[in-house]
């Protein structure tokens, strides 16, 4: 039997991103594979942990995955769900997830951009110039491609 990470990533590789909108609480009946996520990934805590974070969308979630080491993202989103490694396989080993992540993320609201660019600046401080992460199978300065989400959410801002 696979692991439960093994189980979410052939999740993310078969499947669409979960709904945009991540709700406050599940209702009666509900759970997060109501909404798309993998079987186990999200429960009532993690919506909690991400409300209050003020994280309340799906390619919210991603864009910090993408741009955060795993121990960083945990930190910011409340622990392991949603699974860091997840959120990146969804849009990197699959070309549709990746245009649907795209084209929601460029009709994000102003608080989205406003909340995910103070998230990326918290973090700046905290990231050393010889960090990297993997986009694509690719070792990328962790500093450029936080400086690149923070500018594309603030180039969004300006057309808001």
């Amino acid at each position: 039997m696979s692991s439960l990470l093994e189980k979410w990533l052939y999740h993310a590789e078969k499947y669409g991103l979960p709904i945009e909108r991540i709700p406050v609480k599940f209702m009666a009946g509900e759970k997060g594979t109501s909404y798309g996520w993998p079987d186990l990934m999200v429960g009532d805590s993690a919506l909690q942990e991400l409300h209050g974070r003020q994280v309340t969308t799906t390619s919210q979630c991603i864009q910090l995955a993408g741009c955060m080491t795993q121990k960083q993202f945990e930190k910011v989103c409340g622990g392991s769900r949603p699974n860091w490694a997840y959120l990146k396989h969804l849009v990197g080993s699959n070309p549709k997830n990746m245009e649907v992540y795209l084209n929601r993320k460029s009709v994000w609201d102003t608080n989205q951009c406003i909340i995910n660019t103070r998230i990326l600046k918290e973090l700046l401080p905290h990231v050393n110039r010889s960090d990297v992460v993997s986009i694509g199978g690719h070792s990328v300065r962790q500093l450029d491609v936080i400086k690149t989400a923070i500018a594309e959410n603030e180039a969004r801002l300006k057309r808001c």
